[in-house]
């Protein structure tokens, strides 16, 4: 199946932009053809920085990697929760912590969804 890769990510950061109340930052996207970091296996990665007041966060997404709208979903929620952790910074610990958030809020977003309909 294939996806819409930026279609989908726009969708999907506007959603838990307001879910994760991140409407204080900037965030913008783009996606890449090229490994990121010369990474072959790093779906996305998210560069962001707290300055003069301004909160901005640029995500970058691999394409090749992004084959379903899940896997979008899932890249935007795991990038977007290292924009929660700014500052904590990058132990094995914390990145394995936010790995296992992804599936339970997204399947606490579908439920939601699925109750308001």
């Amino acid at each position: 199946m294939s996806v819409d890769v930026e279609s989908a990510a726009k969708s999907h950061l506007d959603a838990w932009i307001h879910l994760l109340d991140l409407k204080a930052w900037q965030v913008t996207f783009t996606v890449v053809d090229e490994p990121i970091g010369g990474d072959p296996k790093l779906v996305a990665d998210n560069t962001y920085t707290i300055a003069g007041g301004a909160r901005c966060s640029l995500i970058r997404l691999y394409r090749p990697l992004l084959r379903s709208d899940r896997d979008v979903e899932e890249a935007v929620i795991h990038e977007l929760l290292h924009t929660l952790d700014h500052g904590l910074g990058e132990s094995q610990a914390l990145h394995r912590f936010i790995g296992r958030l992804e599936r339970p809020l997204r399947l606490a977003r579908k439920r939601a969804t699925q109750r308001r309909s």
